[in-house]
């Protein structure tokens, strides 16, 4: 059995896993694309080291930030620390908001086999193209393999998000899972975004992302919500506010993103509406979900 504690950006995923962690004596599972990178730390909202409670988390920092990391590569990490918590019989605990991850890990996704070195951008034109013929081959009914960056850009997007022929995969699941989905009311969710950039925003983000620009981080990553929106800043064409602003409204869009493919993809999330319950009551509810399932 795996549990996985799902839900949009911002909704408290980290606290409950922790919780449950604590509960059942073992360990998480990071699921998040760009907290395995070192040093994107405020704007992913990472936890600190000395937050963690104590509790053993795969899948934090375990990049440099120049090194390329996508769906495969975590796909391939995942079910090695699932192997792992199984031998050692404890509960898998996944956490985290990169749903498309979650999914290639739990179900039959097949990607073409990647090493650690794997760069799109140092991929030939024919490369690439054989590459996202097989990786994503409904999108070349749309893309000319003339039109190399056009496939560039279909492979780096099939490689990091859901390519379109996901469709055809993950319908068998590889692991028993239960999931439970964290959620607020819209209006409420994107008030406490809002609030929570300008929490990064008061905690550092700016200086962190500075530091990142002044390394030869991977493109893939800069380009990550939080981080790209500075490019206009640092180049003198926008405000901070301007900045915030942007922020703000990229994660309001992904958090749409986030339920839409949550609710098309799993067919039976345990959701929980933490807009009635405390934190105490979310936990009890989550715990009851979960002993049932055992």
């Amino acid at each position: 059995m795996i549990v996985a504690v799902v839900g949009p950006t911002g909704v408290g995923k980290s606290a409950l896993g922790l919780a449950l962690a604590n509960h059942f004596h073992t360990d998480i599972l990071s699921v998040d694309a760009l907290q395995v990178y070192r040093g994107f730390d405020i704007g992913t909202a990472k936890l600190k080291p000395e937050d963690r409670q104590g509790i053993k988390h795969y899948g934090l920092d375990i990049r440099s930030p120049q090194e390329p990391y996508n769906v495969a590569h975590y796909q391939t990490d995942a079910r090695q620390w699932i192997a792992q918590l199984h031998t050692d019989d404890k509960l898998p605990i996944m956490v985290g908001g990169s749903a498309f991850y979650l999914k290639a890990t739990l179900h039959d996704y097949q990607f073409p086999p990647l090493t650690d070195d794997y760069d799109v951008a140092s991929l030939s034109p024919e490369e690439a193209w054989e590459h996202l013929k097989k990786l994503d081959p409904k999108s070349i009914e749309t893309v000319h393999p003339n039109n190399h960056k056009r496939v560039r850009h279909a492979l780096k997007k099939a490689l990091n998000q859901q390519p379109l022929s996901a469709q055809n995969q993950g319908h068998q699941a590889l692991y028993p899972y239960l999931l439970i989905g964290l959620t607020y009311p819209r209006e409420m969710l994107y008030e406490r975004i809002n609030e929570r950039v300008l929490a990064m925003i008061a905690a550092g983000l700016e200086e962190e992302v500075k530091a990142l620009r002044s390394l030869p981080a991977h493109p893939t990553a800069l380009e990550a919500i939080g981080y790209k929106e500075w490019e206009g800043y640092f180049t003198g064409s926008l405000t901070r506010t301007e900045v915030i602003a942007l922020i703000q409204r990229n994660t309001r869009r992904y958090v749409k993103k986030q339920m839409t493919y949550l609710n098309n993809q799993f067919t039976s999330i345990h959701w929980l509406d933490q807009s009635h319950m405390s934190f105490e009551e979310t936990v009890e509810a989550a715990l009851e979900i979960i002993k049932k399932a055992l």
